[in-house]
């Protein structure tokens, strides 16, 4: 199983929500926004996202540019 996958369902299985960014649909994983794996998101439930937006997004948002992300 992909790493990343493995941790989105660790989270999942542990209760804990799935941050994920409102404008691009990264993920957030070990304080850093990723890329989810093909198919990682729609295999745990829905209710375990929650809407943020990752520092690119955010910057963008601002005007400014990004530092990281």
């Amino acid at each position: 199983m992909n790493g990343r996958f493995q941790k989105i369902w660790d989270l999942f299985e542990a209760g804990n929500a799935v941050p994920v960014c409102a404008w691009c649909g990264r993920i957030r994983l070990d304080d850093e926004w990723q890329w989810a794996p093909t198919g990682a998101l729609t295999a745990i439930e829905p209710t375990s996202l929650t809407h943020s937006i990752c520092v690119s997004c955010a910057a963008a948002q601002e005007g400014a540019p990004a530092t990281s992300g």
